[in-house]
Parts: structure tokens; sequence; C-alpha cells
């Protein structure tokens, strides 16, 4: 998810506001988390790992993680919030 104005040309120059990472049962939780921190490290503000059996899921920044408690994601100083259960039905 970029913020506008998005991108000019075929590629990004810059990461995206917000990365979101949806498991599968193939998904080693170890390689999970190893990938967000690499996508936090090359400058993704936000990246929302989310358990689409459980809808638990957690939000990984740069001050660390934080789960998301009430099934809702929420970027700061951004009109970006996502109800996950409402995701989920459609």
């Amino acid at each position: 998810m970029y913020e506008r104005p998005s991108f000019e040309g075929r590629y990004p120059s810059r990461p995206p506001l917000l990365w979101i990472e949806i498991l599968s049962h193939d998904d080693r939780m170890m390689d999970v988390w190893a990938k967000a921190s690499e996508l936090v490290e090359n400058g993704v503000p936000y990246v929302w790992i989310v358990n689409p059996n459980t809808l638990e899921s957690e939000l990984r920044t740069a001050a660390g993680i934080e789960p998301v408690t009430d099934k809702t994601l929420r970027i700061p100083n951004s009109p970006i919030i996502i109800p996950l259960a409402d995701v989920m039905e459609e």
C-alpha cells in the first residue's frame, strides 16, 4: 500500500507504507518473522501479519511488535483503518 501520490514509472522507488502478510498453512513463523524484520529494516514502516484462520494479527514496526487485539488495524497519522473481520468476510 503506497501513500499518495502513487509511484511513477514501472517500479516504485520507495517502500510501501504498509505490507500485509497473510499466513498460509505452509508458512514457518520463523521465516515470516525474518521477512517482516527485513522489510522493516529496508524502510517499510508497517508490516501487518495476519492469521486468516484465527484472525489473530500483529503489527511490526521499527519500534517493535504490537498485537492487534481488537482485530482492527489502525495506521497512526493516517486514515487507514482496516477491520479484519469485515475484510475476511469478503
